[in-house]
């Protein structure tokens, strides 16, 4: 955990014009009150302000990166938010959420079509900065991905940050050879712009380059494509690393521009991740990776092994370290040499003398208010009194957590075994985790239940206002905007006072403030605590 905490946020409450705003949906430590008092002062949902942080940044400050020799990775941005250098204070994570928020919040047209958060799409595209418009609308959908599946990750000073999440999120798997595409498992042939590569090859193809792209997925596919880009380098394909989505970028019968003498005989793979942050390391990363390092050693003839399967930092004469100390070679190939379609476990990684966990898992374990859990390999850990909260367990989606109140014990079985009627699936096989339930899942009353890599899964849907119903065929039962048709029952962004008391409607849930005075500031921002 690193020890730089911006002075400025412990100033927050007293030095902005909603010092004396106390939210009494969740009580939060500083860098939180900071997205929640920037969010309020510039009209942003709370969640996409933070949202935007963890698509950029994983939470944790960026220096500014300078371009390498060969100018493969994105122009710099960085702080919190992933803003353009020049608009970065450093070391103040307070300001730069405000900047971001800001931004924005100028960047959205009012005109745009879109009801919630969907409204806000053209405004992240725009934020993105990037030269291509698709590479822009990329950005935007990890942006509302991760509001829809939530998030709960530790900020750079130890502090839990919390997006609810609105339920499942769906699909995004490729059924069809995308035009373009060497392969099934590509989701988009995006090509790199001409000069960034040439047609054929020079030698045989005998090699994959594993690269980190040191930025964000939409970058990386916007530098590849930019005319900005004055050292023209490509990778033939982009990996995201929320989902292991694969954007291809150059034919693989073609040379792209990323491994120096190795062009003319290596397949290059940009993985999204910030090589020093194992946050980005993420496992549907690693499996779709080696799902398409197989495939293209099983169609060049390839040998599956580390002679042949290197990082970036393994070819002769250059200057780079990736993938870097986090990228789990062990795992990786364990997986590219077994199976990775969940027909059975790959070989797991060889066991290691020191458990760097300690035993725990992502359900973590409470010591007091101290809440430990393991997370990507890493022992975590968040003080929850220091946000006057305690430890406890929250529901078999997120294990022990940070709650407001009293702390609450672990429920003390499984979920029922019987599955709700109106599914009416198969019994239960004696070994089934999920008891019948499949990734369609079921409906409880407003608690939606399915099974996700055999391991049962459940989310309240009425903790974010919406209930529990079938969405499609692609992703069977969801979260779903409930009955009646407003939410927030006739309350609005601009809100109103109750006495002392703010109330107002964002992102369709009602929210209340308890204000030393209630009243109204202006038309953007309406009723707020003065």
């Amino acid at each position: 955990m690193r020890a730089w905490l911006p002075t400025a946020l412990g100033v927050l409450l007293t030095g902005t014009a909603c010092s004396n705003v106390v939210d009494t949906a969740e009580p939060e430590g500083p860098l939180g009150a900071a997205f929640r008092a920037s969010a309020r002062a510039h009209g942003v949902p709370r969640d996409l302000l933070v949202a935007v942080a963890w698509v950029q940044t994983r939470f944790e400050p960026q220096p500014a990166p300078a371009l390498d020799a060969d100018g493969e990775h994105a122009p710099a941005r960085g702080g919190l938010m992933g803003l353009p250098i020049g608009e970065v204070v450093p070391d103040d994570a307070a300001a730069q959420i405000d900047a971001a928020a800001r931004l924005l919040a100028a960047l959205r047209d009012p005109t745009e079509k879109g009801d919630g958060l969907s409204s806000w799409r053209g405004a992240l595209a725009r934020y993105a900065a990037v030269d291509d418009a698709l590479a822009g609308e990329l950005f935007a959908d990890a942006v509302l991905a991760a509001v829809q599946g939530g998030v709960r990750a530790p900020a750079f000073s130890g502090e839990l940050l919390v997006i609810e999440g609105r339920g499942k999120r769906g699909s995004q798997k490729t059924q069809a050879l995308v035009a373009g595409a060497d392969s099934e498992l590509v989701a988009r042939f995006l090509p790199a712009r001409s000069g960034h590569w040439h047609s054929g090859r020079s030698r045989a193809v005998d090699r994959v380059v594993i690269h980190t792209t040191e930025g964000s997925y939409d970058g990386a596919i916007s530098w590849f494509r930019s005319a900005n880009n004055p050292y023209q380098t490509s990778a033939h394909y982009v990996i995201r690393s929320s989902d292991g989505e694969v954007t291809q970028m150059v034919r693989e019968a073609d040379t792209a521009y990323h491994a120096r003498d190795w062009n003319p005989r290596a397949i290059g793979i940009e993985h999204e991740a910030i090589s020093s942050n194992p946050a980005w390391f993420t496992d549907e990363m690693y499996r779709s990776s080696a799902s398409l390092v197989r495939d293209i050693c099983d169609r060049w003839g390839i040998p599956i092994d580390r002679q042949h399967i290197v990082g970036h930092v393994e070819v002769p004469d250059n200057d780079h370290t990736d993938p870097g100390p986090h990228w789990d070679w062990d795992y990786f190939m364990s997986l590219v040499q077994g199976p990775v379609d969940g027909t059975s476990p790959p070989a797991p990684p060889p066991p290691s003398t020191v458990d760097a966990c300690d035993g725990l898992d992502w359900f973590g374990a409470c010591d007091g208010a101290q809440l430990r859990w393991c997370e990507n390999g890493a022992l975590r850990s968040a003080d929850c009194a220091a946000s006057g909260q305690v430890c406890g367990w929250q529901d078999d989606t997120i294990g022990n957590n940070c709650l407001a109140g009293e702390e609450q014990p672990p429920p003390p079985g499984p979920p029922p075994q019987d599955p709700p009627e109106q599914q009416d699936p198969e019994p239960p096989a004696p070994d089934d985790p999920c008891q019948g339930i499949d990734y369609a899942g079921v409906c409880d009353g407003a608690t939606l239940i399915w099974c996700d890599a055999e391991v049962l899964r459940s989310y309240d849907c009425g903790a974010s206002g919406q209930g529990c119903g079938w969405q499609d065929d692609d992703v069977g039962n969801n979260c779903l905007a409930a009955p009646p048709d407003d939410p927030c029952n006739g309350e609005t962004w601009l809100g109103r006072c109750d006495g002392d008391t703010l109330v107002w409607c964002a992102d369709d849930v009602v929210r209340t403030a308890q204000c030393q005075t209630c009243g109204w500031q202006d038309d953007d921002i309406g009723n707020n605590c003065l």
